[in-house]
């Protein structure tokens, strides 16, 4: 049951940021920036988001892009952002996450800190079921710390092909088959999975389900304002 490998619940965040400029987040397009903006902003995070035409796609036919432009657009955006003097910056979308290594050896380093949703989430959910699309979940950039859909037999591949078209559909604001999705992991008995995909948890908004979604954005949020190290008033 991958629902019991963490049993680790949401610690109360109790800090707020004091950083002189806001954290910059990096968006390839609009559907990911707002999501992930609106969580960080409702956690208490002062973020400014950061338009991005990152092309060609990331993504290509549920196989990751081997066009070497999508690193030097993505190389170019990180360079932009550390001149405008932002000095950390998140990235509201994980598969572009298997790019930062060769973007920031385009960039000669010249970036902004990049605070890893991956790392983020890892901290308190390793081991966990993550969501995403196939060419990320495929990759040991999170096998290496969780559980993947299709590592389930028989229904694994079928599910991972579900969720992939969720997360385009997400992309056109369309939800039809969210509540298929939420249906095939109760079904194999899933009780928590980490939507690592930033359209994921909007998809689950959209389906009846008693699933406990962990939200990357909210484990960025929980990064940024732990680092701060200001105990916040409560009252």
């Amino acid at each position: 049951m991958y629902n019991t490998l963490v049993s680790a619940q949401y610690p109360p965040i109790a800090y707020t940021t004091t950083a002189s400029s806001p954290l910059a987040i990096l968006a390839p397009d609009e559907m990911s920036g707002r999501a992930f903006v609106s969580v960080l902003r409702e956690c208490g995070v002062a973020c400014t988001l950061h338009d991005a035409v990152v092309a060609p796609p990331r993504v290509v036919k549920d196989r990751l892009s081997a066009d070497p432009s999508v690193a030097f657009a993505l190389a170019a955006e990180l360079r932009a952002m550390y001149e405008l003097g932002y000095r950390q910056v998140a990235i509201a979308c994980n598969t572009l996450h298997l790019f930062i290594p060769r973007a920031l050896e385009i960039a000669r380093y010249v970036s902004p800190q990049i605070v890893s949703t991956i790392a983020a989430t890892s901290r308190l959910w390793c081991g966990e079921l993550w969501l995403g699309t196939t060419p990320l979940c495929d990759s040991d950039l999170i096998r290496a710390h969780f559980a993947v859909l299709s590592d389930i037999p028989c229904w694994g591949r079928g599910l991972q092909a579900l969720c992939q078209e969720c997360i385009w559909d997400a992309k056109v604001w369309n939800f039809d088959r969210a509540q298929r999705l939420a249906n095939g992991l109760m079904a194999q008995g899933i009780r928590r999975v980490i939507a690592g995909c930033t359209e994921l948890p909007v998809v689950f908004r959209h389906a009846r389900h008693d699933l406990e979604i962990v939200d990357p954005a909210r484990e960025v949020a929980r990064t940024i304002l732990s680092q701060a190290r200001r105990p916040a008033l409560v009252n």
